[in-house]
């Protein structure tokens, strides 16, 4: 019973349900499909991936043991790739809770491993960075007690994180020790999987953040020590260190995953960020155009419920970036290339649910593609503008369109067009 199979048999109604349970018992069927789970989730496609893991996690319960725990594994997977990682944290909980293995079994420190490090990036992933570089730590011990040396992965997980501590309380030692660690989980991985340029990409884009952190604590040494200028060179040269190792990681990302995949875009966005913070707004517009399109085909990390906010928040940013490039280089008409990358970002958030579960963020995600399309002073761009907001409202809750959308709306239909 193929991959396809399976999917379909996860998108049947209800008078199916027999039937797949049937099929599904099968221990090569629900095989295939957890397998199938996990290449969805190696490609992104994420929604598939969590169509097949809610039909198959209540068999893999039932049958218990190593189906059990390979499916809460990969579902907590799934849960944390759409950036809903309390969920994600709760099934790994579960998990836990039926993993009867003892570290000194046989094979036992790979199963933790695993499980260690999902939950690091879980807690990573709701801000509680100090139980993340715990549990990061854990997977790194569990191996070295049953003799396996520390992998250049556990001195990217412990630099990342611990670099993300100890910038917060202000321990500038800890910050380079962190770094130093991030630097030799780079050089470690070139000498022993130099071939996977993917993974190179996420740990140039940690060197960056780690040159960030720099830049921002040289910002605020600056601000309290009043020597704003001798301590501004330092800064920009962060903030270049910062770039050079966005531009590669970017590069990689793009030519081995492609232009519009979630990992390119979120890398667009970040080396966006740093040419605005080196003020080469012209130099910003592609890697914003490219952002805008991916979030908008983007799949992954639009969370859900209290964890949604961050993410949308990520969103909104890109726009206002966008608007920020064209004022700054008094660019109006060349906003209209972002309309239908606008219309896209629009409708998947509409798709996400983001209306109900986040009206506000969604009001101001409406009302800042609408003002981009107004901005650009383009024919008919009331009038483009008005049809984004309709179609945006369009099934949305009653209460939606505030104060804010409500007065934009007022002007744009004064206007001829």
């Amino acid at each position: 019973f193929g991959g396809d199979g399976v999917l379909a048999l996860a998108e049947s109604g209800m008078e199916m349900r027999a039937t797949v349970g049937k099929v599904l018992r099968q221990p090569k069927t629900l095989g295939h499909a957890l397998d199938l789970v996990g290449a969805y989730l190696k490609n992104y496609m994420i929604d598939k991936a969590d169509a097949v893991m809610h039909t198959i996690i209540p068999i893999c319960r039932e049958k218990g043991g190593l189906w059990q725990i390979k499916a809460l594994n990969f579902y907590a997977a799934v849960r944390a790739k759409q950036a809903r990682y309390s969920e994600s944290l709760e099934l790994l909980k579960e998990l836990d809770s039926v993993l009867t293995l003892k570290d000194d079994e046989e094979g036992a420190w790979e199963v933790y491993d695993m499980v260690y490090r999902n939950f690091g990036v879980s807690y990573e992933g709701l801000g509680d960075e100090v139980n993340a570089l715990k549990y990061f730590k854990k997977a790194r011990d569990v191996k070295v007690r049953a003799g396996i040396e520390e992998s250049w992965f556990d001195m990217w997980d412990i630099g990342r994180v611990q670099s993300v501590v100890a910038f917060h309380s202000g321990l500038e030692e800890e910050l380079e020790a962190a770094i130093s660690y991030v630097m030799q989980s780079l050089d470690l991985h070139n000498k022993q999987e130099g071939h996977d340029k993917v993974m190179r990409a996420k740990i140039l884009h940690t060197v960056a953040e780690c040159h960030l952190a720099r830049a921002l604590r040289l910002e605020t040494n600056a601000e309290q020590k009043s020597r704003k200028k001798s301590q501004r060179k330092a800064v920009m040269r962060e903030y270049r260190e910062a770039l050079r190792y966005l531009e590669e990681s970017h590069t990689l990302f793009k030519r081995h995953k492609g232009a519009y995949n979630p990992l390119t875009g979120r890398e667009a966005e970040s080396v966006a960020q740093v040419l605005l913070k080196l003020q080469r707004f012209e130099d910003a517009k592609p890697y914003l155009y490219d952002a805008l399109i991916s979030a908008g085909t983007r799949q992954s990390a639009w969370g859900d419920g209290k964890e949604r906010n961050e993410r949308v928040h990520d969103v909104l940013m890109i726009v206002d970036k966008i608007l920020n490039a064209h004022r700054e280089t008094e660019d109006r008409a060349g906003l209209e290339r972002y309309f239908d990358g606008l219309h896209t970002l629009v409708a998947q958030a509409k798709a996400r649910s983001m209306a109900t579960a986040d009206p506000e963020a969604y009001e101001s995600l409406v009302f800042k593609c609408a003002m981009v399309i107004v901005a650009s002073g383009a024919d008919g761009s009331a009038e483009i503008a008005l049809r984004l907001i309709n179609d945006a409202r369009t099934g949305a809750p009653g209460e939606f369109g505030g104060a804010m959308l409500g007065a934009l709306i007022g002007s744009l239909q004064t206007l001829p067009g």
